[in-house]
């Protein structure tokens, strides 16, 4: 064996069926993750599902089901697919597994534990779609309508937690601009820098009127919201917060996570 190399999809909202986007991401990282086995790399490719979310609690209701039994049966579909299409996939981690919520739940305590998490109230407008907060410059441009999907923004106040990503924002902007290919392509790489230029505002990371998601270690009364939830997926699949990192300690970080 050369070289380590670890490979990531984007964990997949079921929330309905996988499409041929979905196969497209999916048979894209299943080359590259067989390219560098045959290469002689120690290789390990993750995919799986983001279960969490406003959308799948909606979604679930308007089948007259709880969000667990869509999440199965939807799950299930991907998995077999995946089978089916002999996908190579050496793990399939599930927002909803015990792994994951212990994984994340130890990230959480270590940001508190850091100062990189505070209470605050946020008040806003709301793409559920995209599941993101939009400005009030961007809500009034686009008619207070979904940039994306056209459906209307919703309002939303709420006590939330929020993490201080106005802290960090030098340093990422320092480490893509030392380093051109870590966003590719570069217009996604321009697109970061602009934001990151233009300011950024720090993060909310729990939802208190939402219940179906990972309660936050130090305040149950929230659920962790899927900036890290899911976003930290990557993690707890390789045993961070287990009882054996081992594959944690040889794989992270990764060396590509393919996105879209």
């Amino acid at each position: 064996m050369n070289n380590r190399f670890y490979l990531t999809t984007p964990i997949y909202y079921p929330n309905a069926e996988p499409h041929i986007g979905h196969v497209y991401t999916t048979l894209a990282a299943d080359t590259i993750a067989r390219y560098h086995r045959l290469a002689g790399d120690d290789t390990y490719f993750l995919t799986g599902t983001d279960e969490h979310g406003i959308k799948m609690v909606k979604t679930a209701a308007e089948q007259g089901l709880e969000p667990m039994v869509l999440v199965d049966r939807v799950v299930g579909v991907f998995q077999d697919v995946w089978k089916e299409l002999h996908v190579t996939n050496d793990d399939f981690i599930r927002t909803t597994s015990p792994r994951h919520k212990k994984g994340v739940q130890k990230i959480v305590e270590q940001l508190v534990a850091n100062g990189d998490i505070y209470p605050g109230e946020y008040a806003g407008w709301y793409d559920e779609g995209q599941e993101e907060f939009v400005t009030e410059t961007e809500a009034k441009g686009n008619q207070y309508k979904s940039a994306v999907s056209g459906r209307p923004l919703v309002r939303y106040s709420e006590k939330s937690y929020f993490f201080r990503l106005s802290k960090y924002v030098d340093r990422v902007r320092k480490h893509i601009e030392d380093n051109p290919d870590f966003v590719q392509p570069q217009s996604r790489r321009n697109e970061v820098l602009s934001k990151l230029a233009g300011g950024v505002d720090d993060l909310s990371i729990s939802r208190a009127t939402l219940k179906w998601g990972i309660p936050m270690p130090n305040d149950p009364q929230h659920v962790v919201y899927v900036w890290i939830d899911a976003l930290s997926n990557y993690i707890p699949a390789l045993g961070y917060a287990s009882a054996d990192e081992t594959l944690f300690k040889k794989f992270w970080p990764a060396d590509i996570h393919l996105i879209g």
